[in-house]
């Protein structure tokens, strides 16, 4: 629903923990700390989880196109 609208959400705590939701069909959840546990409990059914250096934005997004 949000991506139909072109509108996304990044909820955060400070510099510890981020969630982004919206423009594109992913979801990324941010720590400011390893968590490999979590890393292997997010691969068990199937999804994919890969490092990353920031959230994107719909701008950043839009121009890696």
């Amino acid at each position: 629903m949000l991506r139909d609208q072109d509108a996304w959400c990044r909820l955060e705590q400070q510099d510890m923990f981020t969630v982004h939701v919206g423009w594109d069909p992913y979801l990324y959840v941010g720590s400011a700390q390893p968590c490999e546990a979590a890393v292997a409990l997010t691969r068990e059914p199937g999804l994919f989880a890969k490092p990353i250096t920031a959230s994107p934005t719909p701008q950043t997004l839009r121009n890696q196109r």
